[in-house]
């Protein structure tokens, strides 16, 4: 690689060599100090390959030998500038090139983060700029110790983080914490009120006191059963526990589905219109003259970044395809329209099931205009139970403060 920079630099051209002595040409090219390299043997003679300013020095020891020389092709840079030397333009424009490039690697031309698993990109991203890490930042302005703890204070979700400039690059390495599950503790007091009004159909009371029994209607936030249990006799006294029961409520809930009898359909015309721009230290900038298509279409977004050297470029190129589409109404008729209806109330039956019984179903269809209804009523049954853990401010007394007092959310 090394080799072939230096032939590029100095210029390379490719000659052959017919009559005369060859043999003794190239024995002279050598005591000479000329370089020759790839030489190959032809049936008119001999080609190889010497520098631009070796092949000045070939024509006296060419004339000597009695050798015909004849150029076959040249290249590199010598020939280059040779070629562009009346535009100064380019020569000004590499030099302006070579400048930007020199004050742009004072700048952070590229954000990465690793180790964000749970953490959105985004959010971490709007947090380091806030701390004065972004594309487009100037390295000598950026404090990374003072910046790793402003982003621990900003991220409570971060347990470690390290911030680490490269060039014109910054890498964020971070750790998230594992946060523990909000779990009531087993040994504090705890009622268990009802997740939902409705009217109790069985009832299991592991641990506390009831408060209803079955066939009483409770409404939601009520207490089922209370973590405070009186004292059985005179000199005991009553206290509190973690209350545990299974509480299984009747409740009836209405459905209604309409399914409109006119549907809009849009069919791709095989027609595509694409718009890009570009995102610049927080600037767009349209590379097109001309806005949106006018005709239905549906769009798609795709942002990427180029990269120089193998270095992501501060610049983001946004692709905004668009495919254009045919819009037109299609009708459905009523039994069509009572189908879809039918599947929607189905799927509904579907996914209570998972979490409870329907005890019963009544349900009717009708038009109404332009839509088919289907009212349905459920009478459904499901576990109402939840924990609600409570403060004890005073000791118990004879009436359970659990009653009465304020809960704890």
């Amino acid at each position: 690689m090394f080799i072939r920079l230096l032939r590029y630099i100095k210029g390379v051209v490719r000659f052959s060599l017919s009559g005369g002595f060859i043999e003794r040409f190239l024995n002279l090219c050598t005591r000479a100090g000329v370089p020759v390299w790839d030489t190959v043997r032809s049936k008119t003679g001999v080609t190889a390959c010497t520098t631009a300013a070796g092949y000045k020095r070939l024509r006296p020891i060419a004339k000597k030998t009695g050798v015909r020389m004849r150029l076959i092709e040249k290249g590199g840079m010598p020939f280059t500038r040779f070629r562009y030397r009346k535009r100064i333009g380019l020569l000004v424009g590499a030099l302006l090139f070579a400048l930007f490039l020199g004050g742009m690697s004072r700048f952070i031309w590229n954000v990465e983060i690793e180790g964000a698993e749970t953490i959105k990109e985004e959010y971490l991203l709007d947090n380091l700029r806030k701390v004065g890490v972004y594309e487009g930042a100037y390295i000598g302005s950026i404090d990374t110790l003072n910046a790793e703890n402003q982003m621990m204070l900003l991220t409570p979700q971060l347990s470690w983080i390290a911030i680490n400039l490269h060039a014109s690059s910054a890498t964020v390495e971070i750790k998230e914490r594992q946060m523990a599950p909000e779990l009531i503790d087993k040994k504090s007091p705890c009622n268990v009120v009802a997740a939902r009004t409705g009217q109790i159909k069985y009832m299991e009371v592991y641990e506390g006191q009831p408060m209803l029994k079955v066939g009483d209607t409770v409404q939601e936030g009520e207490i089922i059963v209370s973590s405070y249990i009186e004292g059985t006799q005179i000199k005991e006294r009553g206290y509190f526990t973690h209350a545990r029961a299974k509480v299984i409520a009747e409740f009836q809930e209405d459905v209604r589905i309409a399914v409109p009898l006119r549907e809009e359909l849009r069919t791709p015309t095989g027609e595509v219109v694409r718009k890009r721009s570009l995102h610049l230290f927080g600037l767009d900038i349209p590379l097109h003259l001309t806005g949106a298509p006018k005709s239905p279409s549906e769009r798609e977004t795709e942002t990427g970044s180029p990269k120089l050297f193998g270095v992501k470029i501060p610049l983001q190129i946004t692709t905004d395809t668009y495919r254009l589409v045919e819009v037109h109404t299609a009708t459905l008729s009523e039994a069509q329209a009572r189908e879809q209806a039918l599947e929607q109330l189905n799927q509904y039956e579907s996914d209570f099931s998972s979490i409870g019984t329907i005890a019963s179903k009544t349900a009717s269809g009708r038009l109404e205009g332009e839509e088919y209804v289907v009212d349905a009523q459920f009478l459904l049954q499901q576990d109402i139970a939840r924990q609600k853990e409570i403060d004890v401010v005073e000791e118990p007394s004879a009436q359970p403060p659990a009653q009465s007092g304020e809960t704890k959310q």
